[in-house]
């Protein structure tokens, strides 16, 4: 949920039928009660950042994340460059979720393409989000099976 004041809105995505819910640590001033409330209400919890907020910010809550959503551009709208240095957050989380034992699912949105796919991969992420590499494709099937291809 890219909204301020997400503790508004999770009842109605949950009575919808959401599965997991995802508040942007940004538009939030505390993580850990809104993820109460999300896991609570029978939902997988998750939590968005900016590509230049620190990842520190997740320090006390990482047990309660089921999945973390690192955004590598600015979010608003599609087709912008990726940012590398996202990289090195994916790196530095996936060693932090394993040393906790924690299954966490990693996921990266912004920028994603077959060229950069695999290295984001090779970071720890394990889920890939790429709308415009697909729904900006001449041919979006061709497109979907060359990313399941590569993550097969």
């Amino acid at each position: 949920l890219m909204v301020n004041e997400p503790e508004k809105m999770i009842p109605w995505f949950v009575k919808a039928g959401a599965g997991s819910i995802t508040i942007h640590q940004e538009a939030v001033s505390q993580l850990a009660p809104l993820l109460k409330l999300i896991k609570s209400s029978g939902c997988r919890a998750g939590v968005s950042i900016k590509p230049g907020t620190s990842i520190d910010v997740l320090e006390g809550v990482m047990p309660e994340l089921d999945l973390l959503l690192l955004m590598s551009v600015e979010p608003g709208f599609g087709g912008q460059k990726f940012m590398p240095h996202v990289l090195e957050k994916a790196r530095v989380l996936r060693a932090r979720c394993d040393a906790l034992g924690l299954g966490t699912d990693i996921q990266m949105d912004g920028g994603i393409g077959l060229s950069n796919a695999r290295e984001v991969m090779e970071a720890g992420v394990n889920v890939l989000v790429v709308g415009s590499a697909i729904f900006r494709s001449p041919d979006v099937t061709e497109a979907t099976r060359a990313f399941k291809a590569l993550m097969a």
